[in-house]
């Protein structure tokens, strides 16, 4: 018999953590890239988040340009 957590996998809590987390450290990354534009190099908003949105594409789309 396998060891459970609330009817599933142990290992799915360790994914869904990792996860988590990743997810977490990512858009947190984000929110102060913007606000390190926006203090340190004076950009205005727009400026910072079109920089942001460019930087999010490239990591979504780096893995389909480098196949």
């Amino acid at each position: 018999m396998s060891a459970t957590f609330m009817g599933h996998p142990k290992g799915l809590f360790v994914c869904f953590l990792t996860e988590m987390w990743e997810r977490f450290a990512y858009y947190g990354m984000l929110s102060l890239l913007i606000l390190h534009l926006t203090k340190t190099y004076l950009l205005s908003d727009a400026e910072g988040n079109k920089i942001v949105a460019a930087y999010g594409a490239l990591v979504w789309m780096l893995p389909v340009l480098v196949s």
